[in-house]
């Protein structure tokens, strides 16, 4: 793809050199360009061409004007003269037609001509490069490792300056590049290393012609193995105190090329540190030795061949016991607030080794915490404090040569109070009028002193002080029943300005029940049959009282349905009175206490009389009168009965003489029919007997005159 810049209307100003590039490429070649103003110039295509190429002369002036007598000149001298405007061709340029050119002409402008001449262009006539030679230094191209190389690159023929290369073949890595003014290049490698071996050639060209490489020279780098492995300690005899830094430094009298040392422990073949390098000498350092790092070590080294080894050196470790022991708290005093941060910081000032400590109480001897590190100092953070770390601590270090404590600190945690709980003893809430309750408050938990203050309702009772772990008590004297209701208590101490208010528990103040009454709702215990009757007990005195009702000394039983007792159960009702409710009736007042303690009123006694029948008495006498009645109803009505029954045995008399006399004129016929059928000769439908025959008619008579008789 080619891009073309075109400049419009060019001015002198534009005059200078122009490259392009594109993506991903180098900027090419710069093109200079002038742009004059003369009235003539002396143009060429290029300012440079190679031997045996055209070298072209442009000799131009203003367009528009007569022109007449060019003449082209190089240097000083005339080389051409043509009678009308005419470029100057040299075919196959040699090194010869270098030089300074220039041109004149004449121009007419108006009636004369006057002669101008042009700028002066220097021209190169450029040979490429010939014959390129490889040297390289020592001879044969065979050299040792970390030594230098030194490479001669030169051409037989080639204009200067000249661009040579040095490259690795099959890679198309050039190692070195350089333009030179002569026609040759020297190069002297760094310390060359055994991967650099290989086939190498030498490149030159001129600037815009291909580049000429010379004949491959083969280069061999020669490694030299490792050998005189030595080993040095410090601290020197090996011996080293625990956690303290262990220096060793292996060296190699010789050998070449990336060095790789390894620092090794014997009796659990392995390398602890590795490292590689470009120098004989290496330095491995272990920070912190401890007492189990004791043991044989020994140095390896290796250039990619085989490793070789240093003579072993045993290292003791010597363990420091612990000493110097101290405990500090956070904040310092020692005083806390439950919840608050506290932090315990136990350190030694000697010991090596894993050091375990731990944090225990004086009176108890039971550490609360314990951790085991290798440092000389820990802290022991409780994020919230609580009273379990109340009263004097001491930390205790110990490693395998030793054990210290430190000196006891004081620590004092305060703690808020809790939710007090009320109660009133062992008494319960339910008291009697006149009784002295004492009401206790306590709170759990909490720094003393702790004042506690007694509510009955909003009404504050008193406040009391405690100095030490018991709750506090106020006694509170019953006076009437409006001491019943809602008592409460708070507690507070000097750690928070937050007072804990208790639940509230109910007291009952019980009034005694006395003077028990018993009323009926008639002026009179004569009570009338089927009458109802209201009996009602009340009292002079007593508060929450339990009814108990009697008939002739027993219980009533309210489910039998024939007494009813609304609430509160202070009456006694009956719906319809009968005789058998007649007795002695009584009320029995309670207040219960408690399991243990009831108080009683009992009432006066009111004797019911209940007069009349009863309705069972009622009924018996009703049917005994209607019974009589419809006895009379017989007796008056026995004489009609009797004549409607003889008129009843005349017509039944009548009835049968009738049916007689029927039957005769059927048996009449039927013995007509028979003397008939006989005369016939046809005896086959004859009876033997007929149904009126004389033994029927008997035993119809008899059964007759039998019903008539069980009839009468």
């Amino acid at each position: 793809m080619i891009n073309i810049h075109v400049i419009n209307s060019a001015q002198k100003s534009d005059s200078g050199e122009y490259a392009c590039k594109t993506t991903g490429s180098e900027r090419s070649d710069p093109v200079k360009l002038a742009f004059s103003d003369d009235w003539i110039i002396l143009q060429t295509s290029y300012s440079a061409v190679f031997k045996g190429e055209e070298m072209l002369l442009s000799c131009l002036g203003w367009t528009g004007y007569r022109v007449a007598n060019v003449k082209y000149f190089k240097e000083s001298s005339l080389i051409a003269i043509f009678s009308m405007p005419q470029a100057l061709i040299i075919k196959n340029a040699t090194v010869a037609d270098s030089g300074t050119y220039h041109c004149k002409m004449k121009i007419k402008s108006g009636l004369f001509y006057s002669t101008y001449t042009s700028n002066i262009v220097a021209m190169t006539v450029k040979v490429p490069v010939f014959g390129v030679c490889l040297e390289v230094l020592p001879m044969g191209g065979h050299v040792i490792e970390e030594q230098r190389l030194q490479v001669n690159c030169s051409v037989k023929e080639g204009t200067v300056p000249i661009i040579f290369s040095w490259c690795k073949l099959n890679t198309d890595e050039c190692i070195y590049k350089e333009v030179s003014d002569e026609r040759w290049a020297e190069f002297v490698t760094p310390l060359v290393q055994e991967r650099h071996t290989g086939d190498y050639y030498c490149k030159a060209s001129n600037r815009g012609t291909a580049s000429v490489k010379s004949p491959v020279t083969n280069i061999t780098v020669h490694r030299i193995p490792v050998s005189g492995i030595s080993v040095q300690i410090e601290p020197h005899g090996g011996k080293v105190v625990e956690e303290e830094k262990l220096v060793v430094t292996c060296t190699v009298s010789e050998g070449t090329g990336p060095v790789t040392f390894s620092w090794c422990r014997q009796d659990i073949d392995a390398c602890l540190q590795q490292k590689t390098t470009f120098s004989r000498q290496v330095t491995f350092v272990m920070d912190s030795m401890m007492e189990e790092d004791d043991g044989l070590y020994y140095c390896t080294a290796s250039n990619e061949r085989a490793p070789i080894e240093s003579e072993q050196i045993q290292i003791y470790v010597e363990r420091t016991p612990v000493s110097e022991i101290t405990l500090k708290v956070q904040p310092t005093g020692g005083k806390f607030t439950e919840g608050e941060k506290m932090i315990l910081t136990c350190s030694v000032g000697a010991g090596t080794g894993p050091v375990t400590f731990s944090w225990c109480k004086m009176r108890t001897g039971n550490c609360v915490y314990e951790q085991t590190l290798n440092s000389r100092k820990v802290d022991y953070i409780v994020p919230s404090v609580t009273e379990i770390f109340e009263g004097a601590f001491y930390c205790r270090a110990s490693n395998s040569r030793a054990t210290v404590e430190s000196e006891l600190i004081q620590l004092s945690v305060k703690i808020p109070v809790s939710q007090p709980m009320l109660t009133f003893g062992l008494d319960g809430d339910r008291h009697v009028l006149g009784d002295t309750v004492m009401i206790h408050c306590e709170s759990k938990r909490g720094t003393l002193p702790i004042v506690y203050q007694f509510y009955h309702q909003q009404r504050t009772l008193g406040k009391v002080f405690i100095h030490q772990k018991e709750p506090g008590r106020l006694k509170v004297t019953l006076a009437s029943a409006d001491d019943s209701g809602a008592y409460s208590c708070d507690a507070s101490n000097d750690v928070s300005s937050d007072v804990q208010r208790s639940e509230e528990l109910f007291l009952t103040v019980v009034v005694p029940v006395s003077g028990a009454t018993l009323k009926i709702d008639k002026t009179s215990p004569e009570v009338p049959v089927d009458e109802s009757l209201r009996f009602t007990c009340s009292l002079a005195s007593g508060s929450l009282p339990e009814f108990h009702w009697f008939h002739d000394e027993k219980v009533v039983d309210e489910t039998s349905g024939i007494y009813l007792l609304p609430a509160p159960g202070n009456s006694l009702f009956i719906e319809s009175i009968q005789p058998e409710h007649g007795g002695n009736y009584q009320c029995h007042a309670t207040n219960i206490l408690n399991q243990n303690k009831t108080l009683n009123s009992t009432s006066n006694i009111i004797t019911v009389s209940v007069v009349g029948l009863s309705i069972r008495e009622r009924l018996a006498q009703k049917r005994i009168i209607e019974e009589q009645k419809q006895l009379a109803w017989f007796k008056s009505h026995q004489t009609l009965l009797e004549t409607q029954l003889n008129m009843m045995y005349k017509l039944q008399n009548n009835m049968k003489l009738e049916l007689q006399h029927l039957m005769n004129k059927v048996d009449h016929k039927l013995q007509c029919i028979l003397q008939v059928l006989e005369q016939q000769g046809d005896t086959s439908c004859i009876p033997v007997s007929t149904p009126f025959s004389q033994e029927n008619r008997m035993e119809t008579r008899a059964t007759a005159e039998s019903e008539r008789g069980s009839e009468l």
